[in-house]
């Protein structure tokens, strides 16, 4: 090859790769360029996907690193590619940024506070459209009221968004607002005095909304709407006007949230066409209707919850079919305990229902309604059936009835349930098996004891007898044990289950007895007997010949010597 050749080759190359450097340290920075031609100003320790932010550096140079870093928000935006992660220190920032990169912007709090980002009522001020996205420990506010996308301090509609740590407040109409942003994470924010709705989720499916703090007395506190398969876990959500609404969509776990003083509605679940879940919830000092579920066609299990104080109804039930409230507490709330009004297939069981001000349970309307094995307990009225349709207040077998505070029936078997039937509304109406205790049917007897000892013995002597019973329940038991001659220890005890009680007995008259020993529980309810058969029998006097002999001539020198005196 030619020497010129090479040679131009070579100067080509090393002209490039010096333009290309020089590019490299080209920042943009809100519509001006900085070109930092002096090598003892350029950060070798800003990694490559790290960038900095701080408003305190007013006067430049602005590339980014930690010791220059960017004034703004938005050049630090401009400059980041996918992957990277901005750190924006404390300060306010008057902006509204756009995130369409893959990035993740934390939050540094140097000792003055969370950065504030401020929309100085202008609009969104976070607009994420690219997915991945990470919005991590600012305080972000005032976007402005307008009922679009604008009044957001936060619009996303874009996949797999994380918002977290943040401090999110009004003047805005929506604090978070979602529009198909699936898979995405709201989590442990607060969210207060927004304008209309602290987080509004449309269209986003599969989105996890936990511990977050939400309190906004103008609006709603969380909604999701024509939205499916999210997660709302652990959140509390108070002082709103509505609590948590759920329109169309479905296919919601709703577990463990604090839901609590709002001032119109609890939690509403409104036409949703796939099946929810409501588990482990306190719903309580709601003004309005704790929790309504109206116009709903799929399962809706409602179960292990807590709620209580309300000013109307615990539960109303309206229009919706396939309802299933199980093991809640549902107690002194100013209306109804439990509401059902026009709905069918639902099944009601294992709830305390207590104190409540207008009644336990009322069924209006209705059809294929069961409920048993729940606590009726100090209602003002403990249950009502009223108008069609067919409801049963037991399930057909003899530990499926409920526990009824104001049963006054008898249980003369000491099974643990009555023996005559509890009226809702006579003659067709009633619980034919009523509980005498609460939670009876968690309650199993006792098994019939086990009794060991001695089956043949002697009068006037002391004989031990050894008794054990076991409770399904673990309960403590006690014992009534008749000896057979009218003697009798009245439930003695309490002994732990599957104790040995060790108990002497003496016999005075000869004969047979039958030992009968049954266990109680701490409820009353009984076991079966156990009987032990044992015998007394009489002292035999048994001859022997030459015993006998001996005997005969004893008894016949006393006849003789009486003859001789006479």
């Amino acid at each position: 090859m030619n020497k010129k050749v090479i040679v131009m080759v070579i100067l080509g190359s090393l002209f490039l790769v010096s333009f290309t450097s020089l590019s490299a340290l080209e920042i943009k920075t809100k519509g001006r360029n900085y070109t930092n031609l002096h090598e003892s100003k350029i950060s070798t320790s800003t990694h490559e996907n790290t960038w900095y932010v701080d408003d305190d550096n007013t006067d430049g140079p602005w590339i980014g690193s930690k010791e220059n870093p960017f004034q703004h928000i938005t050049d630090a935006v401009e400059n980041a590619s996918n992957g990277d992660t901005l750190f924006v220190y404390s300060g306010t920032y008057f902006e509204k940024i756009k995130l369409d990169k893959h990035l993740n912007l934390k939050g540094v709090d140097t000792g003055e506070g969370k950065p504030v980002v401020d929309g100085n009522k202008s609009g969104v001020i976070f607009r994420v459209i690219a997915d991945g996205c990470i919005i991590d420990g600012f305080e972000i506010r005032r976007a402005g009221y307008n009922f679009s996308v604008y009044g957001s301090n936060i619009y996303v509609s874009a996949k797999n968004t994380t918002i977290i740590n943040n401090d999110i407040f009004g003047y805005s109409c929506y604090g978070v607002r979602l529009y198909y942003a699936h898979s995405s994470r709201i989590i442990n924010n607060t969210i207060k005095r927004i304008g209309y709705m602290g987080i509004y989720n449309q269209f986003s499916d599969y989105v996890n909304i936990s511990y977050n703090y939400v309190d906004n007395p103008y609006g709603s506190g969380i909604m999701l709407d024509e939205s499916f398969n999210n997660v709302v876990y652990k959140n509390i959500i108070t002082a709103c006007d509505e609590g948590l609404l759920y329109y169309f969509g479905g296919g919601h776990k709703t577990i463990e949230n604090c839901i609590s003083n709002n001032t119109e509605w609890g939690m509403i679940i409104y036409m949703n066409y796939y099946p929810n879940e409501v588990i482990k919830n306190t719903i309580c000092f709601n003004k309005g209707r704790s929790l309504f579920l109206n116009t709903n066609y799929k399962k809706i299990l409602v179960k292990g919850n807590t709620i209580h104080s309300n000013y109307v109804d615990g539960i109303e039930v309206a229009v919706s079919n396939n309802v299933k409230i199980f093991d809640n507490n549902i107690y002194s709330n100013r209306g109804y305990g439990i509401k059902l009004l026009n709905s069918n297939e639902l099944e009601i069981k294992g709830n305390n229902i207590e104190n409540n001000t207008k009644c336990g349970v009322i069924k209006l309307t209705g059809n294929n309604v069961l409920i048993y094995n729940n606590n009726f307990i100090n209602n003002d009225k403990n249950a009502q059936d009223i108008g069609s349709g067919f409801c049963k207040w037991d399930d057909g077998t003899v530990v499926g009835g409920n526990y009824w505070s104001d049963y006054t029936g008898e249980d003369k078997n000491k099974d643990g349930i009555g023996d005559s039937p509890y009226y809702i509304r006579f003659p067709d109406r009633a619980d034919k098996y009523p509980f005498m205790n609460t939670y009876g049917w968690l309650n199993s007897p006792p098994n019939k004891p086990i009794i060991t000892g001695p089956t043949k013995g002697k009068v006037g002597e002391e004989h031990k007898y050894v008794f054990s019973a076991t409770d399904t329940n673990d309960d403590e038991v006690w014992y009534w044990i008749e000896w057979g001659d009218n003697t009798v220890e009245k439930w003695i005890g309490p002994y732990k289950s599957g104790e040995e009680v060790e108990l002497s007995h003496v016999w005075s008259k000869t004969g047979n007895y039958v030992i009968k020993a049954k266990a109680k529980d701490i409820s009353n309810v009984e076991s079966d007997w156990a009987t032990l058969e044992i015998s007394m029998p009489k002292n035999r006097f048994i001859k022997h010949p030459v015993f006998s002999r001996f005997l005969d001539e004893i008894l016949l020198l006393l006849i003789q010597s009486k003859i001789t005196t006479f």
